[in-house]
């Protein structure tokens, strides 16, 4: 006969192998909780639908709040997993899916199902559901239970999680905009304003104190000295370094930004609270420093629905805004020259990419896209190196032959022709006649007495 109490037993013994009762931190509660938030969740749980029911473990750490572990078990293996998920009284991961569903509006949650009397026959398998989400997603191995932190970390390193706060991400985007619109911050100065923000945030001490400033203008001022020196220590070039710092001296000057109300220091310091825990917060959570450049692209887009900013919303596009501020000026170049030893090649400029604009490629070719999630998995960005370096010397000495072979001289006078008379007015076209020539008499050594009296006539 079927005995459930022997696979209890059976799981409890995997959780004391993998330390689960060895670590302070983890709780592990059977068919109960003394856990007031979660009793409330699973007050309407019962798998007959009337009433409060309880998993077989409830597995909480206190090391990570926001996730649950919970544990269905049943002795017959056959009873392990039906095919619609939804046999909540009679198989392991319905049911462990069942709880994991009311304790989803709070918590991430792996919801594990454990069948078998036989240690060596036992079937164990994971499903993840995410807070406020309303679909679970199978995840990790088959058969291998795993300690609390390894389940963590790969709930957090999933493309669920990722994509859920991605998203989470974007949608803060729009909340800024709105908040900002609101508060009348021009669009072209808004994604500047945030950028200063990250900047700042750099700043050990303006992270550590900016909440505790008694005035806006304390705020204001800490924030726009603490953007100026870390900019100051960067890797800026230095001649762009002023330009960069005057573009955020905006933040000094404008009103909104400077409102000297209660409710106006209060806006400012959430709004740079909100960007610490949710962008850089995102960040330090997924180390997906790319997604930044995604970010801001989102935020213009959103900042730009006027149209009233002319930005074509990719990422080099990004790029282009920050070299507009650094007064770095886009040329015509289509083509680079490639030197590798002695070989000299020429490569069209749209063929060489940034190393965002690397990452971007491999995730967007389609002969990869089968691949995408995998590729997604492996921190290509760790990997995606620069191949090329600048050449400076070698490349104004080609500029400079280039520039000697362009002749000075501008338009063409026939021997004996009168370029203008005494009394006519110099035009621009007779000046540069004018000037091409006297450029081009210096040029064959005609002396300063000889360029005066053919250039004034008889």
């Amino acid at each position: 006969m079927a005995n459930e109490a022997k696979t209890s037993q059976i799981f409890r013994k995997l959780l004391k192998e993998k330390g689960y009762y060895d670590d302070k931190d983890i709780i592990v509660e059977e068919q109960q909780t003394n856990n007031k938030k979660l009793a409330k969740l699973l007050q309407n749980a019962s798998k007959s639908g009337i009433g409060k029911g309880f998993p077989d473990f409830i597995i909480t750490c206190g090391r990570y709040p926001n996730l649950v572990i919970v544990v269905e078990c049943k002795a017959d293996t056959k009873k392990h997993e039906s095919d619609t998920l939804d046999s909540f009284r009679d198989y392991a991961i319905d049911g462990a899916l069942l709880y994991a569903s009311f304790l989803a509006k709070e918590y991430d949650v792996i919801a594990i199902g454990f069948s078998g009397e036989k240690e060596a026959l036992c079937k164990l398998s994971h499903y993840i559901q995410l807070n406020e989400e309303k679909d679970a997603h199978k995840l990790f191995q088959d058969g291998i239970l795993l300690d609390f932190d390894s389940y963590r970390n790969g709930l957090m390193e999933s493309n669920y999680k990722f994509n859920q706060d991605f998203n989470k991400l974007i949608d803060f985007t729009k909340e800024i905009n709105e908040e900002l619109h609101e508060k009348k911050i021009k669009e072209r100065l808004r994604a500047l304003l945030i950028s200063g923000i990250l900047i700042a945030l750099k700043n050990d001490r303006f992270k550590a104190e900016y909440k505790n400033y008694e005035t806006t203008q304390k705020l204001v001022s800490n924030l726009y000295n603490s953007i100026k020196a870390e900019l100051e220590q960067s890797d800026v070039p230095d001649k762009n370094k002023e330009s960069l710092i005057d573009g955020y001296k905006f933040i000094t000057t404008n009103t909104s930004i400077n409102n000297p109300s209660p409710e106006g220091k209060k806006y400012l310091t959430d709004l740079i609270a909100n960007c610490d825990e949710r962008i850089n917060g995102f960040m330090v959570t997924h180390k997906y420093i790319d997604t930044v450049s995604q970010f801001y692209v989102e935020f213009l887009r959103y900042a730009n629905n006027d149209k009233g900013l002319g930005i074509v919303l990719t990422p080099p596009h990004i790029t282009e805004l920050f070299c507009e501020l650094a007064e770095i000026n886009k040329d015509s170049t289509n083509m680079v020259r490639i030197i590798s030893g002695k070989q000299a090649s020429s490569l069209m400029i749209n063929c060489i990419y940034s190393t965002i604009g690397a990452y971007e490629q491999l995730l967007n070719d389609e002969k990869l896209a089968p691949q995408r999630a995998v590729l997604q998995k492996c921190n290509l960005n760790n990997y995606i190196t620069p191949n090329l370096i600048y050449d400076k010397e070698r490349s104004e000495t080609e500029m400079n032959d280039l520039m000697a072979g362009i002749p000075l001289a501008s338009g063409m006078v026939l021997s004996g022709q009168k370029i203008i008379d005494r009394g006519e007015i110099v035009d621009d076209y007779a000046f540069r006649v004018l000037n091409s020539f006297e450029k081009e008499m210096q040029r064959r050594s005609a002396n300063s007495s000889e360029i005066t009296s053919t250039i004034l006539g008889q």
